[in-house]
């Protein structure tokens, strides 16, 4: 049997744009439920027609959130542990130089704004600019 995680159809949730804009939330209306596979689990998702963008698209259930309150918290939750990862894999110029390799930072539609954040600190940590 599905669950829901306690939404219905109709209800207004926030989750976080894991895609493009990473980091933004977005507010939808639930529009339906299916289930997809995901690494061999049955997993139930929000089908949602965007209120504060344009189109349709699909959600966890698991990243929905009722209030915005409650989803800024969880982004800023989840963003603050990347970055601690992330500052935790670079202990000198060699780990920078490695990190910087492996992730996009270059500023374009696919950089990893937390990890470009790290990076610009990591070096000045290692007294280098990266701002001139």
């Amino acid at each position: 049997m599905k669950t829901n995680g306690g939404f219905k159809i109709g209800e207004i949730a926030f989750y976080e744009d894991k895609c493009w804009l990473e980091g933004t939330m977005k507010k939808a209306k639930i529009t339906g439920f299916d289930t997809t596979d995901i690494k061999g689990v049955a997993t139930t998702y929000a089908k949602t027609s965007g209120i504060s963008f344009v189109g349709d698209e699909g959600a966890l259930l698991t990243d929905l959130y009722r209030t915005e309150k409650e989803c800024a918290d969880a982004i800023t939750i989840r963003h603050d542990a990347k970055k601690q990862a992330y500052r935790d894999r670079i202990n000198d110029e060699k780990d920078l130089v490695k990190f910087m390799y492996g992730h996009c930072i270059n500023g374009d539609e696919y950089t990893d704004w937390d990890a470009k954040e790290v990076v610009v600190e990591k070096a000045t940590e290692f007294g280098i600019d990266l701002n001139s």
